[in-house]
C-alpha cells in the first residue's frame, strides 16, 4: 500500500511538472526576448532591477568579488539589504552562467515549479489532502497569475513568497517535532533577504497561524 501512494506521489509530481511546463511555454519560447512591461511606471522598476542584476553579475565574473555595495547608484548603495541581491540566493547561478535575460525568465521557470511543489507539499503531507485536492491546490497557487504579474510590474522579490507554502509547512510541523525548527529558521530567513516588504506580510502570516493553532483551530 505504501508503494503505491510513493507511486502515486511521484505521477502526481510528474503531472505538476507537465501542467507548470505548459503553463510557462511563452517564457521558454521567449527566454532571449526580454521583458514585457505592463505600466508606464513598472519600466523604472524594471530598469532599476535590471541595473543591480548586471552590477551583481559583474562584480562576480569581473572583479571576482561579492557586491555588497553597489558604488554606482545613488552615489553609493549598500546592497547587502536589498531585496535585489543575490548574493545569497541560489537562483543567481542562473544569472551567472545565463546572462540577465534569460537568466531570469529561466529562474520564474523554476519558481514556478516550486511554488506547485511545494505548495504540494504542503496540501498532501500537513494539510492531509487527498491527492486530486493536493494536485489542484498547487496548480492553481502556481497559475494564479500572480507570479507573472510581478515579473512584469518589475517586483522580482516577490516572487521568493513560492516558498510561502513550504515555510508553512515547516512552521506548522515544527509544532509538533523539533527537527523542523532548523528548515523553517533557514527558509524564513531566505524571506527575510528576499521579500522586502512582503516579509511583514509572512511574519503576520505565521502569528495569525500560531494564534490560531493555540486556540485548537486548523
Amino acid at each position: 500500500m505504501r508503494n503505491v501512494l510513493k507511486k502515486h506521489n511521484l505521477m502526481a509530481v510528474v503531472l505538476i511538472f507537465f501542467m507548470v511546463s505548459i503553463y510557462s511555454l511563452p517564457l521558454l519560447l521567449n527566454l532571449n526576448k526580454g521583458f514585457l512591461f505592463v505600466q508606464k511606471n513598472s519600466e523604472g522598476m524594471w530598469y532599476t532591477t535590471c541595473n543591480a542584476l548586471h552590477y551583481y553579475r559583474h562584480s562576480v565574473l569581473t572583479d571576482h568579488v561579492v557586491p555588497f555595495w553597489a558604488r554606482f547608484f545613488e552615489g553609493g548603495v549598500f546592497m547587502f539589504s536589498s531585496p535585489d541581491d543575490l548574493s545569497f540566493n541560489p537562483f543567481s547561478l542562473l544569472i551567472l552562467a545565463f546572462g540577465i535575460v534569460k537568466g531570469v525568465n529561466l529562474q520564474y521557470y523554476l519558481m514556478y515549479l516550486l511554488a506547485a511543489l511545494s505548495m504540494f507539499y504542503l496540501a498532501k503531507t500537513v494539510l492531509k489532502f487527498d491527492l486530486s485536492g493536493a494536485i489542484y491546490a498547487s496548480l492553481v497557487f502556481s497559475m494564479s497569475g500572480f507570479f507573472p504579474l510581478m515579473q512584469m510590474k518589475g517586483f522580482i522579490c516577490a516572487n521568493s513568497t513560492v516558498f510561502l507554502p513550504l515555510l508553512t509547512a515547516f512552521f506548522l510541523k515544527s509544532f509538533s517535532s523539533n527537527k523542523y525548527i532548523l528548515p523553517f529558521a533557514l527558509v524564513l530567513a531566505f524571506f527575510l533577504m528576499q521579500t522586502g516588504i512582503y516579509f511583514a506580510v509572512v511574519v503576520l502570516f505565521l502569528l495569525l497561524l500560531a494564534i490560531a493553532d493555540s486556540l485548537g483551530v486548523r
